[in-house]
């Protein structure tokens, strides 16, 4: 089990602190060379790259990740059959942080890691060199130490003390411990050969118990075979999946989930195909927290100048996972395909490009991008096409700082005659993130007494603006010296 919390704001003389929020890119990249009972590659027909899940190392003034990017490649081998590629490249990146003190300890970070673009280069026939331009986000916040600033030279009894308050974020992320699903799909005839293992996670349901968050979803699990004669067939399995993950927050303002499948294994046997897969289940909680802080002060013994100094805390506007679904036609000749063509497999990638704060919400802009694979006449074809998505959410208000990805599940393309019916779901993973802005006082100076005549009382004419505090500072009395007279402009200050 993993579990990483930033701190609660449980203590006066402590605040949140925005060490890193930034974003950088990075490539990975890896050269694959065929090993000999692997057809060559005739024709490049599919590729795609995901970041598995990944090891994060905290240093006193930088962040470091390593990981690995899984690939799913497809190609029309020299034998003539559809053929895939397992293989897989690592990364490294170290972000450093903006802002480190001594002040700032309990620094976490939270990334947001997705890959940008993939290429492929087919060296020769038995060999071939990837490039992934990958994109992380990082978060990070510490735990700054303010203190009071109250000079020794002041008695304390005689310290006049205003506290804000003010909500703030606390994020946890956590992961579960991997466990094992396992599913058996017949095997469809003796000459049959898997070409492909695939796995996908929707985590349908979460919900906050006590101590944690529990979860429903499924793992899908496809394959792609094909016999002697070339004939494909694609099979799928849903198993359904819960389990409960340790991440203790009490109140929530917002939660998100994704899953992965770390491992995929494919056993064939005599009559039946047996899958396994590890998957591992990550949650997001975030919650606004009241902190305090000192706002102001002053003496009714001495005369002090404060000096303040602004604090930008972060506070989550949205933590949530949203669906929706995607569901196009498209005539066959609008992407160079021939009616007698034979759609084999499909792939979908959806982009989130833009996310705009519009009328109280939330506007997501991208496009979907389905990758056909198609056979005629013994050929395997690749073609593209690509729709523009929107969709929309409530907001609170325009985020300083988001993470935002987009998964799609269930591809599914239809033949209708001349037409092509293309579907799948989205599920959106956001977090969006604001700022408040509050003044905190740094430092005091401490001058002269405060002279006045005893049992002597004051008119007063406040301003507009002057409220009970801001009179009892000028005049450097406790509040409860102050009487208000109703209907009329001026107040009485009995010092």
């Amino acid at each position: 089990m993993n579990n990483e919390k930033a701190f609660e704001n449980s203590d006066m003389e402590y605040m949140t602190a925005v060490v890193c929020d930034k974003t950088v890119y990075f490539d990975s990249s890896t050269d694959y060379s065929f090993p000999d009972y692997q057809p060559d590659i005739r024709r490049l027909l599919h590729v795609e790259a995901r970041v598995l899940p990944f090891a994060k190392y905290m240093g006193a003034n930088s962040a470091e990740f390593n990981g690995q990017v899984e690939y799913r490649i497809l190609y029309m081998g020299g034998d003539g059959g559809i053929h895939a590629l397992p293989t897989s490249s690592e990364y490294s990146v170290n972000i450093p942080f903006d802002r480190v003190n001594d002040s700032i300890t309990d620094v976490v970070a939270f990334p947001h890691i997705e890959v940008e673009n993939t290429s492929v280069r087919v060296v020769s026939a038995d060999k071939i060199s990837i490039k992934t331009k990958l994109c992380a986000h990082v978060r990070a916040y510490g735990k700054e130490a303010y203190g009071e600033a109250i000079p020794s030279a002041l008695d304390a009894n005689k310290v006049m003390r205003r506290i804000g308050e003010i909500k703030a974020l606390v994020e946890c992320v956590a992961n579960s411990d991997v466990f094992e699903v396992t599913s058996e799909i017949p095997m469809p005839s003796d000459s049959s050969r898997v070409v492909y293992a695939d796995g996908e996670v929707f985590v349908s349901d979460t919900a906050v118990i006590d101590g944690g968050v529990s979860f429903r979803g499924d793992v899908n699990i496809i394959l792609l075979m094909c016999d002697e004669e070339g004939n494909t067939l694609r099979q799928e399995r849903r198993i359904p999946v819960s389990g409960e993950i340790m991440c203790d927050m009490g109140e929530t303002d917002g939660l998100s989930a994704k899953g992965y499948i770390t491992d995929l294994s494919v056993s064939v046997e005599e009559d039946r195909i047996v899958c396994s897969a590890d998957v591992t289940v990550e949650v997001s909680v975030m919650s606004n927290q009241k902190t305090t802080y000192l706002s102001d002060m002053y003496s009714t013994e001495k005369m002090c100048d404060v000096e303040k100094e602004e604090k930008i805390l972060p506070i989550c506007l949205k933590c949530t996972d949203r669906n929706f679904s995607i569901n196009e036609r498209i005539a066959k000749k609008d992407i160079n395909m021939s009616e007698d063509s034979k759609i084999v497999e499909c792939f979908t990638k959806v982009n989130i490009d833009k996310c705009v704060f519009e009328n109280s919400k939330y506007v997501l802009t991208g496009n979907a991008r389905f990758s056909l694979i198609s056979k005629k006449s013994g050929e395997y074809t690749a073609d593209e096409v690509a729709f523009p998505i929107r969709f929309e959410t409530d907001g609170v208000s325009e985020a300083t700082s988001m993470d935002i990805s987009c998964m799609a599940l269930g591809t599914k393309a239809m033949e209708d005659g001349e037409n092509i019916l293309l579907s799948c779901e989205a599920v959106v993973n956001m977090k969006c993130v604001g700022e408040e802005r509050i003044r905190v006082v740094k430092n005091v100076s401490v001058g002269d007494d405060v002279m006045c005549v005893k049992g002597e009382t004051v008119i007063c004419f406040p301003e507009n603006v002057e409220d009970i505090w801001a009179i009892a500072k000028k005049y450097n009395v406790c509040e409860d010296k102050i009487e208000y007279r109703d209907g009329e402009s001026f107040v009485l200050i009995n010092r």
